[in-house]
C-alpha cells in the first residue's frame, strides 16, 4: 500500500499483488507492448503504485493508450490523471469527460470522480451520481451512504439507520478502505470478538497512516492480541502514532520509555511525554504522580503527587482511586497525614468502579481491608458491621502479606487493546472526516452494476446511459416498461431470455448486458459476426455460453468470464483475432467444447491463484496450459 499527498486531496491506491513488482512488471510490460489493453492499464497502476512522482507521466502514458481503445477501465484511470494533474497537465474539462465516458459503461470509479469533482453541480444530478456509483459498488460511495445512514438525510431521502450504516461499513472496510476498516476493527474490539478479524482491520488503516490505528495495533502487538507477541512493532507503531500528535501514541510511547518496551528504558523521556497528555489522560496523571512521588529521574514533589493523583481518581481512573484511598488511610506518601474520612470516599469509589476486578490481588485486598476498617469505626460512613465483616473475608482472601510504604510505581504495563480502545468514545460512521471522501480506491470489482440491490435513495429505477445509439434505441423500444423514453437496471433485470432480441451487429459494445442479471445462457451463434463489438460485460447469473457465441467477433480484447459460468461450448471464442485477455473468475474450470478458443493469438487465461493448476489440468484447458496464469489482482 502506498499513500500519496497531495494539495487538493488524499489519494490513497491499494493494489493487491501475488508475485513480486517486478515480476508483474516485466510481463505486463510484454503484453502491453504486444498491444493488450488489460497489461497496459495493470502496467499503469503498478507504476503508479512504486513512485507516482518519477512515473506518473509514464503511468499516464500507457493508460492513455489503453483508454483510446475504449478499456473502460483506463478512461477511468485517464480521467484521474486529468482530474488530480500528476503525470499530466491538469485538465478538468478533458478528465470529466473521460469520467462519462467510463461512467456511461458502469465503471464505478469515474462515477466517483464525476461525484467529487461535481461539487457544484445541481443536488440531483449529484444524487444520480452518488446513487450510480453505490449501485456499481464502488468502496467510497458505499462509505458515504454509510454516512448519509448514521446520520440521516432529508436531501437525500435516508432515514437514520445506524445498524444499516454499520453493515455497510463493514462492506468498506472489506474494500480496504482505511477509515472504515479503523472503525470496524475498534468496534470488534470493544465487544471482544474475533480477534483476527480486528487485527487485520485495524492493521490496514495502521499501515495507511491512520494515528488512532496505529495506537490500537501497537497494543495488540504488545499485548499479543490477534496476533503474535513483538515489542519491536508495538514500539514502532507507537512511535509513528506519536508523531502524528496522537493522545494515545503518545502515552504508549511514554509506556514503551519506562519499561523498556521495544527500545532502551529512558524514564527522563517518559516522563517528557507524559507531560504532553496530563490534560486529556488521567492515568498519565497517575503515573506522573507516581514519579513525583517516588523522586529519582524527577524532584519528589508530594504536593504535585497528591494533586495529580485526585485529579486522576475524580476521573474514575481506578489505580488512581485505589491508591489514594490506601494512602490517605495509612498517611503513607504521598499524603503527609492520614484523612480516613476522606479515604472512604476514594476506597468506596473504587469499589464501585465497574472494572475494580482488573486490579492486581493485592491492592484489592488493602482495598477491602480498609473500606472494612472504616464501615467497622464510622470513618467517613455509617457503621455497618456485617458489611465490615464481609469485605474484611475478601480481603483475607486475597491477602499476600504486602504492605505500602509509598504509590505502587510501575505497577502499569502498556495499555492493553480494551484500555486504548475504551478511552474512545464509541466510533462510528458519523465520526468520518471529510478527508476520508477524497481518497480513491482501485482494488474493488470492476463492472459490476446493481450488486447492491437494496437502494436506499427514495428515486426512480435508476436509468442506464447506452454507449452505443444504436443499441440504447434498441433496448428502449423493446424493455422501457415506464414509457419515460429511458431504459432502467430494474427493467434488464426482469428480462429472463436474450433469445428474441435481435441485436444490430455493428453495435460497438455490449456491457449493458452486466445488466440482464435474470439471463442464465447466450444462445448458439448468436454474437457470430459481430465483428466492430469491442467489449462486452456479462450478467453475475450467466451459465452458460454455447457453441459458435462469439465465432468472429474480431474487435474484442477482453471477456471475463463469472465465477457462475459452468459451461462454454465449442467454437465459442474462435477466430476472436483480437481477443488477448480471457479473466476467469471462477475457482472450478468451465467445462469447454472442442476449439472453443481456435485461432485466438497470443492470448493469456488469468484464474484464481489457487486454482492455476486446476485450470491446467482440466480437459479442454490443458491445451494452453502455458497461457494460463494468476489473476494479478488476486
Amino acid at each position: 500500500m502506498t499513500m500519496f499527498k497531495y494539495s487538493l486531496s488524499l489519494l490513497v491506491f491499494f493494489i493487491c499483488i501475488s508475485i513480486s513488482a517486478q515480476e508483474v512488471e516485466t510481463q505486463l510490460m510484454k503484453n502491453a507492448k504486444k498491444g493488450d489493453p488489460e497489461a497496459m492499464y495493470q502496467l499503469a497502476v503498478s507504476l503508479d503504485k512504486q513512485d507516482i512522482i518519477n512515473n506518473g507521466k509514464t503511468a499516464y502514458s500507457w493508460a492513455n493508450k489503453a483508454a483510446e481503445m475504449d478499456h473502460v477501465p483506463s478512461q477511468a484511470l485517464v480521467a484521474f490523471h486529468l482530474l488530480t494533474g500528476y503525470g499530466v497537465a491538469k485538465d478538468e474539462v478533458l478528465g470529466l469527460t473521460w469520467a462519462a465516458k467510463s461512467s456511461q459503461k458502469g465503471d464505478g470509479f469515474a462515477t466517483w470522480l464525476r461525484f467529487l469533482f461535481l461539487k457544484d453541480n445541481p443536488e440531483e444530478a449529484r444524487k444520480e451520481l452518488l446513487q450510480k456509483a453505490y449501485a456499481y459498488h464502488y468502496p467510497l460511495a458505499i462509505l458515504y451512504v454509510s454516512k448519509l445512514f448514521a446520520n440521516g438525510s432529508a436531501s437525500y431521502g435516508i432515514k437514520k439507520d445506524e445498524i444499516r450504516s454499520m453493515r455497510l461499513l463493514q462492506e468498506a472496510a472489506d474494500y480496504n478502505v482505511s477509515s472504515a476498516s479503523a472503525i470496524c476493527g475498534i468496534s470488534l474490539v470493544r465487544e471482544g470478538r474475533d480477534r483476527d478479524k480486528a487485527f487485520n482491520y485495524i492493521m490496514m488503516a495502521a499501515d495507511d497512516n491512520i494515528p488512532v490505528a496505529m495506537s490500537i495495533v501497537a497494543s495488540m502487538f504488545y499485548n499479543a492480541y490477534g496476533t503474535e507477541k513483538n515489542e519491536q512493532a508495538a514500539y514502532h507503531y507507537y512511535d509513528e502514532a506519536a508523531a502524528l500528535d496522537d493522545v494515545i501514541g503518545i502515552e504508549g510511547l511514554a509506556d514503551c520509555y519506562r519499561m523498556g518496551i521495544g527500545v532502551g528504558q529512558n524514564h527522563f523521556k517518559a516522563i517528557e511525554l507524559y507531560k504532553k497528555v496530563l490534560s486529556t489522560s488521567p492515568r498519565a496523571k497517575y503515573l506522573m504522580a507516581c514519579y513525583k512521588t517516588d523522586g529519582g529521574e524527577t524532584e519528589k514533589d508530594f504536593d504535585g503527587a497528591l494533586s495529580l493523583l485526585e485529579s486522576s481518581a475524580d476521573s474514575d481512573f481506578v489505580f488512581a482511586q485505589a491508591i489514594l484511598g490506601i494512602s490517605l488511610f495509612t498517611g503513607t506518601d504521598p499524603c503527609l497525614e492520614k484523612d480516613r474520612d476522606r479515604s472512604y470516599h476514594y476506597l468506596s469509589a473504587t469499589l464501585r468502579n465497574p472494572i475494580f476486578d482488573t486490579l492486581p490481588n493485592d491492592i484489592r485486598s488493602k482495598v477491602y481491608e480498609y473500606a472494612a476498617a472504616c464501615l467497622r469505626y464510622g470513618f467517613g460512613t455509617g457503621i455497618n458491621i456485617d458489611e465490615a465483616d464481609r469485605l474484611y473475608n475478601k480481603s483475607t482472601e486475597l491477602r499476600s502479606g504486602i504492605s505500602f510504604s509509598r504509590a505502587p510505581f510501575g505497577l502499569i504495563g502498556a495499555m492493553t487493546p480494551e484500555e486504548t480502545v475504551s478511552s474512545f468514545p464509541p466510533l462510528s460512521a458519523k465520526d468520518i472526516p471529510d478527508s476520508a471522501f477524497d481518497e480513491i480506491v482501485l482494488d474493488y470489482p470492476q463492472n459490476v452494476p446493481a450488486v447492491l440491490t437494496d437502494s436506499p435513495f427514495e428515486v426512480d429505477p435508476q436509468s442506464i446511459s447506452v454507449a452505443d445509439s444504436k443499441l440504447e434505441k434498441l433496448l428502449v423500444d423493446r424493455y422501457d416498461q415506464s414509457g419515460d423514453g429511458k431504459i432502467s437496471e430494474e427493467e434488464l433485470a426482469a428480462v429472463s431470455s436474450i433469445e428474441n432480441l435481435v441485436l444490430d451487429n455493428q453495435i460497438s459494445s455490449f456491457d449493458e448486458f452486466a445488466f440482464f442479471t435474470s439471463v442464465t445462457e447466450i444462445p448458439s451463434l448468436y454474437f457470430q459476426g459481430f465483428s466492430r463489438m469491442g467489449s462486452i460485460s456479462f450478467p453475475q447469473s450467466l451459465l452458460r455460453i454455447n457453441k459458435n457465441a462469439f465465432l468472429g467477433c474480431s474487435s474484442l480484447t477482453k471477456v471475463v468470464i463469472p465465477a457462475s459460468v459452468i459451461e462454454i461450448g465449442a467454437w465459442a471464442f474462435a477466430n476472436c483475432d483480437m481477443l488477448r485477455t480471457i479473466i476467469c473468475e471462477g475457482s472450478t474450470p468451465p467445462e469447454v467444447g472442442d476449439n472453443f478458443l481456435a485461432y485466438t493469438k497470443d492470448i493469456t487465461i488469468r484464474v484464481p491463484a489457487e486454482s492455476v493448476e486446476t485450470y491446467k489440468r482440466a480437459p479442454g484447458w490443458s491445451k494452453y496450459s502455458k497461457q494460463i496464469k494468476a489473476s494479478v489482482n488476486n
